[in-house]
């Protein structure tokens, strides 16, 4: 971390509200710091009264702040089996680097350790020209990336956590990590005394897997009366019936899913308006003539593709895992963590509501190749390396804490 960019979060933490900083039990979580200058992450911190903590933040100005999910009664002892474990805040994550959105292709990139073989994209397994399996890799963001993590976010809290586990919105807490994403974190008793296996179910059902169609009814064999779900019903058999009922929706304003195979979607598109009516009414019959049971699990499967969500499963069933602070600066983006309600969710803007350094204009030199990206309402780049240009400072400290550009006095 630069002196400038130190300098700015620690006037950000100065100023920061103490209440806005604390987590939810404070006294009985471990913090975890990467601090400027020192090796590594500092663990085991712990934290009695919310103003050390804000003092903690003003004076050693970490890079990354983390708190544990877990409460303990001796949160500072340096040995996990010593902390007394009492229960562990249900998490989920929802980050864009585990979803594979199209605008990676334009501007994520890789390079073979081996052969120095560069492409774009998601990383492969193996490189096409040597075979070598390390790679350096840069990934970037965008508002398309963004945007698909708050999609799922919304699935995530409107279709499961709302719908199917009936919970309300006031059990949750949601946070825009401050970089790839978003958090959602229940923080009542019940869900921190869940096990691992548990939180495993909860995870596995959010994201289909192991998800059987003939355990929910569905028959994937031929049969005289092809009987589908209602869009009433619980579980996954109302989730496919209401992703069936979306789907129909999106083919009747010309969009698609691309789930789903074209010769499919013609047979939908060819029976739309009868299947709308009896899934309006509640009717089990999905019998149309050229849709057999093979094609309705063919559809079915690609339904299911898009209605799951894409959460990071390890970050569920870890009952030890350490999640980063609230109000927080992320060090890879001079970003702030977020904390939102749902109403504020959906027109949250990531790259204007979370930006804290605004006003200056700074001239900087770029030291590295700059996609595009944009900051508040302008767009900046794309930048080769060595160009010079004149930014906003909230731009100057996103490009700043990714080592690619400096400030010229």
């Amino acid at each position: 971390m630069s002196e400038y960019v130190k300098a700015l979060f620690q006037a950000y933490y100065r100023q920061a509200p103490v209440d806005a900083l604390v987590p939810k039990d404070i006294a009985k979580r471990e913090f975890g710091f990467v601090i400027p200058g020192k090796k590594g992450m500092i663990r085991h911190q712990a934290f009695l009264e919310p103003k050390d903590y804000k003092g903690f933040l003003v004076q050693n100005t970490p890079v990354h702040a983390y708190h544990s999910a877990t409460l303990y009664n001796s949160p500072w002892k340096d040995r996990m089996d010593l902390k007394d474990y009492t229960g562990c805040d249900l998490i989920f994550d929802i980050d864009c680097d585990h979803i594979n959105t199209p605008c990676k292709k334009d501007h994520d990139t890789w390079t073979c350790k081996e052969c120095s073989k560069q492409g774009t994209g998601k990383v492969p397994e193996k490189c096409p020209k040597c075979g070598g399996n390390k790679f350096d890799d840069r990934t970037w963001l965008c508002d398309s990336c963004l945007d698909k993590a708050k999609m799922e976010t919304r699935k995530l809290i409107d279709n499961f956590l709302t719908r199917d586990f009936g919970l309300p919105l006031d059990a949750m807490a949601i946070y825009f990590s401050g970089q790839r994403g978003y958090h959602v974190h229940l923080e009542r008793d019940d869900f921190r005394k869940m096990s691992t296996d548990a939180r495993r179910e909860m995870a596995d059902y959010i994201t289909s897997t192991g998800l059987s169609l003939a355990s929910i009814g569905f028959l994937g064999k031929a049969t005289t009366n092809i009987m589908g779900f209602t869009i009433k019903d619980p579980g996954w058999a109302g989730q496919i019936s209401r992703g069936l009922f979306d789907l129909i929706e999106m083919l009747s304003a010309g969009k698609a899913s691309t789930s789903i195979k074209e010769r499919e979607l013609e047979l939908l598109k060819a029976n739309k308006d009868r299947l709308k009516k009896r899934l309006l009414e509640h009717d089990t019959n999905w019998s149309f003539a050229g849709i057999g049971p093979g094609i309705w699990n063919h559809i079915i499967e690609g339904i299911v593709e898009d209605v799951r969500c894409d959460i990071d499963v390890p970050v569920t069933i870890d009952i030890h895992r350490l999640i980063r602070a609230p109000a927080t600066l992320h060090g890879k983006t001079g970003l702030v963590n977020c904390k939102l309600t749902r109403d504020q969710l959906d027109p949250f803007d990531p790259f204007t509501d979370a930006v804290v350094f605004k006003g200056n204009a700074e001239k900087i030199k770029m030291l590295a190749d700059v996609p595009r990206f944009r900051i508040e309402d302008k767009t900046y780049g794309p930048y080769k390396k060595d160009d010079i240009d004149t930014v906003a400072i909230g731009a100057a400290v996103f490009l700043m804490c990714k080592n690619m550009c400096e400030v010229l006095k």
